[in-house]
């Protein structure tokens, strides 16, 4: 549930920051994903679900690269609709 809310805020808030300026699609898809990223990760490390101290590289590769694709696409579908 904590993903839809982190989805649905990071996207929203983009859709309201991006009126006064446009990024590139690189650069705004690599904000979305590692805001998305933290709004995830800082929560569940806070309520000790986890601890990336502790994770590996296929841990960490798991987590950055469906956040970034996250980022990526968000902000190629702005671009996109706009």
């Amino acid at each position: 549930m904590l993903g839809y809310v982190t989805g649905l805020g990071v996207g929203a808030a983009y859709g309201m920051l991006c009126r006064r300026a446009a990024l590139p699609v690189w650069a705004a898809g690599t904000l979305l994903g590692a805001a998305a990223m933290v709004g995830s990760d800082v929560p569940a490390t806070a309520l000790k679900v986890t601890d990336p101290r502790t994770w590996g590289p296929s841990s960490w590769v798991s987590d950055i690269v469906p956040h970034l694709a996250y980022g990526f696409v968000g902000a190629s579908v702005y671009r996109a609709l706009r």
